[in-house]
């Protein structure tokens, strides 16, 4: 016995079962410095070098890759920030990454 759906259900169904796949899809966009230290503690490390990495271009203005040396210092920083108990709420953005300026 086939099973027949009208083309409402049969959207509806299409539609349920995209969500999931959307909703992880977009948990993988990079929202630079708006990244929370319990977000940006759960990356790998290279999504980690590429939210740092986007967190630079925002406060630089520069679409160009940072240098290494530039996101190997917003790691430490980021790090030592996110390490601090209670920032998992944080962003990253709060990280000084200037600190000869203080």
């Amino acid at each position: 016995m086939a099973l027949k759906l009208n083309s409402r259900v049969r959207a509806l169904l299409i539609a349920g079962a995209a969500a999931p796949v959307l909703a992880i899809a977009g948990c993988a966009s990079n929202s630079g410095g708006d990244t929370t230290c319990a977000e940006f503690v759960e990356q790998s490390a290279e999504e980690q070098r590429e939210t740092i990495s986007t967190y630079i271009q925002e406060q630089t203005g520069n679409d160009a890759e940072p240098a290494a040396i530039a996101e190997n210092a917003a790691m430490a920083a980021i790090n030592g920030l996110c390490a601090v108990e209670g920032n998992d709420d944080t962003p990253i953005r709060e990280a000084d990454l200037n600190p000869s300026t203080n």
